[in-house]
């Protein structure tokens, strides 16, 4: 994902962007902060995680969790999706085979980043809340924000703190 991420941003954007990220995509925020700093403005990373260890535990298996994530999310994936909804089991099983085999990231990578960042969680977040200290800890200046109220979900739960968040982050970042 941080090629393609590059290259859009290097291709049709031509210039450094301010990176929304939530789970997956936090990370890809940070990663994208440390490795390609001139490409990145800002970061508000939602419920990013250091390594696989930031997941807390679940009771269910990994197979167990993908046929829960499709249960989950067939309806919006079978409207939205021009591979159909028999697609979804494949989408879902490489992105459980993410979630237990990265990110990547060490204190020491995110403490190069050098943008303004938003670290933020949901107050009942499945990412364990000593990941999230950690990459507030690391990163010199980074703003720590708990969505009171939320789960792992907090840009979807409360799209409009959220927004806000980030817009204050844009803003303080010109």
């Amino acid at each position: 994902m941080l090629a393609e991420a590059v290259a859009m941003i290097e291709g049709p954007i031509g210039g450094p962007v301010h990176v929304v990220g939530h789970s997956d995509g936090a990370s890809l925020g940070l990663m994208l902060a440390t490795r390609r700093p001139e490409l990145v403005s800002s970061v508000a990373a939602f419920s990013g995680n250091l390594d696989p260890s930031g997941m807390a535990p679940s009771t269910l298996s990994r197979a167990e969790l993908a046929e829960a994530l499709v249960a989950a999310v067939a309806p919006d994936y079978a409207a939205v999706s021009p591979d159909g909804v028999g697609h979804l089991a494949v989408v879902v099983d490489k992105a459980v085979a993410l979630w237990y085999s990265e990110p990547s990231l060490t204190p020491d990578d995110l403490a190069r980043i050098t943008c303004p960042v938003l670290v933020a969680c949901g107050e009942r977040d499945s990412i364990e809340r000593a990941h999230t200290l950690s990459i507030h800890a690391a990163i010199d200046g980074a703003r720590l924000v708990v969505v009171a109220g939320t789960g792992h979900m907090q840009v979807a739960e409360a799209p409009e703190a959220c927004a806000a968040l980030v817009a204050e982050l844009v803003a303080g970042s010109r």
